[in-house]
């Protein structure tokens, strides 16, 4: 494999990890809010049924934004070390 097909190897991982990471984000945007309705949710309700199943689901979504979290941070990583690789195509 040629420098120059291996450079452009590499840009196209990077291009694929950054959609990954952009989609991630996406999913990290729409559980922040869904937390934060829930919270709120929890926050108004006039019952204790209703508040703890509100407090639940905040907590259900607080793990699921931890989990988008290391994802993206993951993903971060995996850019950062094809980026290092690519520069010694440069």
């Amino acid at each position: 494999m040629t420098t120059q097909s291996q450079a452009d190897r590499l840009r196209k991982e990077i291009a694929t990890l950054q959609k990954s990471d952009a989609v991630e984000a996406k999913k990290e945007a729409r559980e922040i809010a869904t937390h934060h309705k829930a919270l709120q949710g929890a926050a108004r309700a006039g019952s204790n049924s209703t508040r703890d199943a509100k407090v639940r689901e905040a907590d259900r979504s607080n793990i699921r934004l931890a989990n988008i979290r290391k994802k993206r941070a993951d993903l971060a990583v995996k850019v950062a070390n094809k980026k290092s690789s690519l520069s010694r195509y440069s």
